[in-house]
């Protein structure tokens, strides 16, 4: 009597587990596990984890030594940016040649308020030419419109200059202020020295989004809240 082969890929009875082949019982779980995790447990765990930091009542931003401040309006997302009473007064220094000194970052839904500080020796309409003449992400959001510049002034009346924008992928506006602050001394036997700053600001939105009234006035508040308040420097060494 001649034997007859069983079939090319069978697998015997005691090798089966409810009819699945035990060697490719792990290597299937393996992968069913890998699918679950990045279908389901993945996204469930970024709905979990929050990365809102909303600003709250009373909160200041520090752009410098605690002496340039900017109020953020509340219920927008501190992106970056560090609070006056989040750190030690020095932490937030003033800038240095070369680089950007303190800054922050802040949203609502789609629109975006960005702060940065650094030297600049000259006007708010020169800091605002210099910004729209060499502005990379500008360039990259190909604009359709440069509106005429609007004089606008801080909560003390310091004077700055804004320029509105457009394109086909955001709608926003640069505006520049130029203060005179006193940097202190490493010591009290060194007297302060002055530093020229530019502050740039930066909004944006989505191309033709609804920006409501108050959005609108709490980007105005928050812009017109930059100011700079000197420390008693004698109070403070006393």
């Amino acid at each position: 009597m001649v034997e007859q082969k069983p079939p090319e890929g069978h697998v015997p009875v005691d090798e089966r587990v409810l009819g699945f082949d035990r060697r490719t019982i792990v290597p299937g779980l393996v992968v069913l596990a890998m699918w679950f995790t990045w279908a389901h447990v993945v996204p469930w765990v970024d709905g979990q984890v929050s990365f809102d930091n909303p600003i709250e009542r009373g909160a200041v931003i520090d752009l410098g030594e605690g002496e340039l401040t900017m109020v953020p309006a509340v219920g927008w997302n501190r992106e970056e940016g560090v609070l006056v009473d989040e750190e030690v007064r020095t932490s937030v220094t003033w800038p240095t040649a070369g680089g950007t000194g303190a800054g922050a970052v802040l949203t609502e839904a789609d629109i975006g308020f960005e702060v940065e500080v650094r030297l600049f020796d000259g006007t708010a309409d020169e800091l605002l030419d210099e910004l729209l003449d060499t502005s990379d992400a500008l360039d990259e959001i190909a604009l359709e419109d440069v509106q005429d510049r609007i004089a606008i002034q801080n909560v003390d009346g310091v004077p700055g200059v804004l320029a509105a924008y457009s394109s086909s992928v955001e709608d926003g506006f640069i505006a520049t202020y130029v203060m005179t602050v006193q940097a202190a001394g490493s010591c009290s036997d060194i007297p302060p020295t002055e530093l020229s700053l530019g502050i740039e600001v930066s909004v944006a939105s989505g191309a033709k989004a609804e920006v409501s009234d108050e959005v609108a006035n709490e980007v105005v508040a928050m812009l017109s809240s930059i100011t700079y308040q000197p420390a008693d420097r004698d109070e403070a060494q006393s």
